[in-house]
């Protein structure tokens, strides 16, 4: 059967679809299972991970999406390296005032006060971020790129009064546009100009709500996995082909239910699921299970002997 298109979209059979996925399923399955992980316990994995995170609970209402924001920002290249969102999140809560947006923008006057807040300091800031780019012309690059998008993740959200209203706003955006995720995504970019490509948009988008879960992230991952699937290798490489693969994505992930839904099966898999699974057998990161079955169990069994 032929591939069949849809203007730059390139959608497999459903047959093949299929074949795709019960790959995927296998393969991870096996992963999992190394690392002594269930299959039910991989559930874990198909929906909105950051409710795992430090400041899910911590935080409510817009302080908590300021922290998701940036969480994501941390993401782009180099600066995860530096920020450590995870492990340095109690520092990053007390100098962004607890991430409250309005009082962050009251206590920090442009970017580069808030890079002298971020910069370890043995006597002034013993639990700062250290970052070495001494050979470069500007030697805070890194650091203001997140700096940057901080400031425009709490303008952006200064302007809300709760969660409800950010995520009303989002969907109306959304679903004006005859819900069209182009749209969406050039929407919130241009409200948040510094730190959010369409990788960290969608990344950030699905975690924020279940609503927006029909967004996958288009990261190396997943184009090395559909460029493969759909034989364009290294297509996807351009802002707008990274448009077209979420409608890929989509379109796959509403034939493998077809298909599923054919053979007798009452679950179906969301895109959120689908772009999980591929990233977790690329990456090979179980991040929900790093300290129990990894370093931290061994050490725990030492202290036990």
């Amino acid at each position: 059967m032929a591939k069949k298109k849809t203007q730059n979209l390139v959608i497999p059979p459903q047959e093949k679809c299929y074949a795709f996925y019960d790959l995927t399923k296998k393969t991870l399955e096996i992963m999992a299972s190394q690392r002594g992980i269930s299959t039910l316990e991989l559930k874990k994995y198909y929906s909105h991970t950051d409710q795992y995170c430090d400041f899910y609970d911590d935080l409510s209402e817009i302080p908590r999406i300021f922290a998701q924001m940036l969480f994501h920002v941390q993401n782009a290249t180099m600066i995860s390296n530096i920020v450590k969102f995870k492990d340095n999140y109690h520092f990053l809560k007390e100098i962004t005032c607890n991430f409250v947006p309005n009082d962050f923008l009251k206590k920090y006057e442009n970017v580069d006060s808030f890079v002298n807040a971020l910069r370890y300091n043995e006597n002034s800031n013993p639990n700062g971020l250290v970052w070495d780019s001494s050979k470069s012309e500007n030697k805070d690059s890194i650091a203001k790129r997140f700096a940057k998008a901080a400031f425009a993740c709490a303008e952006y959200l200064n302007g809300f009064s709760n969660e409800e209203a950010v995520l009303e706003k989002l969907k109306g955006v959304y679903e004006d546009a005859k819900n069209d995720e182009k749209k969406l995504i050039n929407y919130f970019r241009s409200e948040i100009k510094s730190g959010f490509s369409i990788a960290l948009t969608c990344d950030f988008l699905k975690e924020f709500n279940e609503y927006f879960e029909f967004l996958p992230k288009p990261d190396i991952h997943i184009k090395d996995a559909i460029s493969a699937l759909n034989g364009r290798v290294n297509y996807y490489h351009t802002e707008s082909r990274e448009i077209d693969l979420i409608k890929e994505v989509q379109k796959i992930t509403e034939l493998i239910n077809n298909e599923l839904k054919s053979k007798g099966e009452i679950e179906e898999i969301t895109v959120y699921q689908l772009d999980r699974m591929i990233w977790l057998i690329c990456s090979g990161k179980f991040f929900l299970h790093d300290d129990k079955y990894g370093k931290g169990a061994y050490i725990y069994e030492i202290s036990k002997l």
